[in-house]
């Protein structure tokens, strides 16, 4: 065989190297690289912490602005309210939701206050069985104001019975006994 005048005829040729003027422009791109990665960093682990002189500030700031609390006097612009404004309107919050309770509701309970604290009890709705009358053999129960006899209905509770000293009461699928005094519902 012929030998051939390349002594490299056989192997895979390598690619050039590009010129010396765009190797030194690479270098300089991967140096303004890495510093601007090394900016963002200190930036961010800086940012995160607060500086020993800003929390000094912080700190005496707060101790002025307590003591001007205690004086009463006005603090950025604001002035402080004293601890007994606050649970005033406390309270006043407290009762206007009470009251608001109340009314959805429909105020069935009433609060009795004492001095070891409250408690809340229900109310009589006025329709009390007050007393049972009975004129010409025939029994009528007093409830509230009203008169009322065997088979009348009164706020939707039918009166099944009027004894000596009890009625018969049914709402609903239920019966019950009211006794004298003791309210309708």
């Amino acid at each position: 065989m012929l030998s051939s005048a390349k002594p490299d005829a056989g192997k895979p040729k390598l690619p050039r190297r590009a010129k010396k003027s765009s190797d030194t422009l690479q270098y300089a791109m991967f140096f303004v690289v890495a510093i601007v990665v090394v900016i963002v960093i200190a930036v961010v682990v800086t940012g995160t912490r607060k500086r020993p002189e800003t929390k000094r500030l912080e700190s005496a700031q707060r101790s002025r602005a307590s003591a001007a609390r205690i004086e009463g006097g006005v603090t950025a612009g604001r002035t402080h309210k004293s601890a007994g404004t606050k649970r005033l309107r406390s309270r006043e919050r407290d009762r206007e939701r009470l009251e608001r309770t109340k009314e959805r509701r429909g105020s069935s309970r009433t609060t009795v206050s004492s001095q070891s604290g409250g408690y809340s009890r229900r109310k009589t709705t006025g329709k009390v069985l007050v007393a049972i009358i009975e004129e010409s053999g025939v029994r009528y129960a007093l409830i509230g104001d009203r008169r009322a006899k065997s088979g009348d209905e009164i706020d939707g509770r039918r009166i099944m019975d009027v004894g000596k000293d009890a009625v018969q009461v049914q709402f609903s699928t239920n019966t019950y006994t009211v006794k004298l005094g003791q309210p309708l519902y």
